[in-house]
């Protein structure tokens, strides 16, 4: 039985701004155990979705050493009181045993945790919450080890995830170690092995080496690192500087922050960067009958831009509305979310 918690029970927050937790566990046929996931949900949650409303869903994979609660701390992502700033859910699952990498490994049968995410516990989560569960409503993110996850895992499924975000991740794992990890492996050895023959399975993960493999595919990526991390400041820039070579469009930035802390801003911007380019469905509205964007499209004169409501009637865009709208392809058609209605989805048409 899912337990709801009120989020000012959890941490030390104004009930204003708190939103809710579901915490909850399942039994993997895929890991062989019992795993345990939060869901953050927003305060507004339960009226929304009386009114129809749909939430695209953000998966954040936690780092080495850490679980599913990690991201309602205040030290690490603040989830908890941040989820009202954006309009979608989070939903933070527990590895099993704090170093699984989000990966499948190829020595361990039962480390299967990329085909968990994406056979067992998407499905779940599609089925017991009002969710828009198309790619272009779901991404991935994590810290660290979690990093690589959401990474990796774009890679391996983007035709799941439409969008991913990596905190100062682990993107360069290699064997020998990579110097800059001190020695660490943070159970990566496990995962993958340590012989001299095993590090063909660390090429087929490194992110450095593999994000080449996203440079045509339809995907939203970011990343950020810490001036002051103690292990993987050096290749986040560099993946950095490796997608800006292959003019990959993505978002980097870095901060002075160490590796074990994200203070609110950073994450606020992480959440906001996914809040960006989700596409949401409508609260309680469908087309009118009788519209295909289509037929609009072809329908407007060239070189012009035109804008629809959901319901197919034609908008008068001003150039102040248009500052922050975001551009998604879903089946040939183009949608916008418009600035000042947070969650009303419109088409729009060019020729």
């Amino acid at each position: 039985m899912i337990k709801r918690f009120v989020l000012a029970l959890l941490v030390q927050v104004s009930a204003l701004y708190a939103g809710q937790v579901d915490t909850s566990w399942y039994a993997s046929p895929l890991l062989g155990m019992t795993v345990s996931y939060a869901v953050i949900l927003p305060s507004s949650y339960e009226q929304d979705t009386k009114q129809g409303k749909r939430f695209p869903v953000l998966y954040l994979l936690h780092c080495s050493g850490c679980d599913d609660l990690t991201w309602i701390q205040p030290c690490c992502g603040n989830l908890s009181t941040l989820i009202d700033s954006v309009h979608f859910i989070a939903v933070a699952p527990f590895d099993g045993n704090r170093n699984g990498w989000w990966l499948d490994s190829p020595k361990i049968p039962n480390y299967a945790h990329s085909r968990f995410l994406v056979e067992e516990l998407k499905p779940r989560i599609d089925s017991l919450y009002a969710t828009v569960p198309g790619r272009v409503s779901t991404g991935v993110a994590g810290m660290g080890m979690g990093g690589f996850g959401a990474l990796h895992n774009i890679i391996q499924h983007p035709d799941v995830y439409g969008s991913a975000f990596s905190i100062k991740g682990a993107v360069d794992p290699t064997l020998p170690l990579n110097p800059n990890w001190g020695g660490n492996d943070f159970g990566l050895t496990y995962d993958l092995g340590n012989s001299p023959a095993d590090s063909v399975n660390w090429n087929a993960v490194n992110i450095l080496r593999n994000i080449y493999r996203l440079k045509t595919a339809d995907v939203h990526l970011g990343s950020y690192g810490g001036r002051n991390d103690e292990w993987f400041a050096i290749e986040n820039r560099r993946l950095d500087t490796i997608m800006t070579g292959l003019s990959m469009p993505h978002l980097f930035f870095e901060t002075d922050e160490t590796h074990d802390y994200i203070p609110d801003s950073s994450m606020l911007r992480v959440l906001r960067f996914f809040d960006s380019v989700f596409v949401r469905s409508p609260v309680a509205v469908r087309p009118r009958p009788g519209f295909n964007a289509q037929t609009q499209r072809q329908a407007a004169p060239a070189g012009t831009v035109v804008w629809y409501d959901i319901r197919g009637r034609r908008l008068a865009v001003s150039s102040s509305a248009e500052k922050r709208y975001f551009q998604h392809t879903a089946s040939g058609v183009r949608i916008a979310v418009m600035p000042d209605a947070a969650c009303r989805v419109s088409f729009y048409a060019t020729h």
